[in-house]
């Protein structure tokens, strides 16, 4: 593979990003190694000034994107900070702990390698909305709940439920900061009755990430966005509309003569017009719009140019119409 040759304003564009990314790349490195104690916490600043110093480094030296910048990556750091948190809950030492995130750091910057080099990054576009909202806000919360001894104002050192049973530790001047800081973006589903099972995609998969794992979360998610994309599509309606052929006509030049034996006799024909996806939940909706049509025709054209994709049921039906 031939590297592109690096410019003068690749050096100094990866310069301007590394110097704006540098704040946040200290509160990524701060988040992440917070859990294995405050003496660590100034290793994390030092970690996040390193990294994004190679990125600045690195990234130009490759050459890079027209019109993109390479910085540090929130959700990663999220989901990094997330794993030391349950990791040193679960009683692992802090020298394991580093280990286990250099490695993770590392396989993860391998397999982007390996999923660029085989264009995988194209199916993020396929990921729904929900799905990654959900995710991320369980990542959310799993950090969430590692900071609500400092929201309730608990003494250092207590945990989650430590904290919750001492109410009399609380401080009402924390949980106020704590309050305002609090996002509810994900909220506004509920406004709507049509966008109210998206929020439940999003609350199931927030428990999910929860209770089992993170990667159980985004199986769980893509799966139940899968069934509602299924829903909406068989609840919608595939036949546009029905007209006879007497009642539209082609652009096609036609002698006086045969515009008056069509317009006779063009009842004998239907046009159906489908649009939509024609796939297995559609094809008894489909059958049962043709059916009537098939027994009273002696013609039935089916005009698919609004058809998004067709599968081997619907295909499967048709061709058993034909015949």
């Amino acid at each position: 593979m031939k590297l592109p040759r690096p410019e003068a304003g690749d050096f100094w564009g990866g310069l301007a990003a590394m110097l704006v990314a540098l704040p946040s790349a200290i509160a990524f490195g701060v988040a992440i190694y917070s859990p294995l104690g405050a003496s660590y916490v100034a290793q994390g600043a030092l970690a996040g000034i390193l990294g994004v110093t190679a990125l600045g480094l690195i990234a130009p030296a490759l050459g890079g994107t027209n019109r993109l910048i390479t910085a540090p990556c929130a959700p990663a750091a999220a989901v990094l900070s997330a794993f030391a948190i349950e990791f040193m809950y679960g009683g692992g030492s802090v020298e394991s702990a580093l280990l286990m995130v250099s490695m993770l750091g590392l396989l993860a910057g391998l397999l982007q390698i390996f999923f660029g080099t085989i264009r995988l990054g194209q199916l993020i576009k396929y990921m729904p909305y929900p799905v990654v909202s959900g995710y991320l806000s369980g990542v959310g919360l799993i950090i969430i709940a590692s900071q609500v001894p400092k929201f309730l104002g608990a003494p250092k050192g207590a945990h989650f439920w430590e904290s919750l049973a001492a109410p009399e530790l609380w401080k009402w001047q924390s949980m106020v900061v704590g309050v305002c800081m609090i996002g509810r973006s994900s909220f506004h589903y509920l406004r709507q009755r049509s966008t109210i099972l998206d929020f439940a995609v999003i609350a199931v998969v927030v428990a999910t990430a929860l209770t089992v794992s993170l990667i159980a979360a985004s199986g769980v998610g893509i799966v139940l966005a899968v069934l509602l994309f299924i829903r909406e599509q068989i609840g919608g309606t595939i036949v546009r509309r029905k007209v006879y052929c007497n009642q539209v006509f082609s652009k096609h030049v036609r002698t006086h003569e045969e515009m008056e034996i069509l317009v006779a006799r063009g009842e004998r024909g239907v046009v159906v017009e489908l649009q939509g996806s024609l796939f297995f939940g559609t094809t008894n909706q489909l059958y049962s719009a043709l059916e009537p049509e098939l027994k009273t025709q002696d013609y039935v054209i089916l005009d698919m140019r609004r058809v998004q994709s067709v599968d081997v049921t619907a295909a499967h039906m048709l061709a058993a119409c034909l015949t």
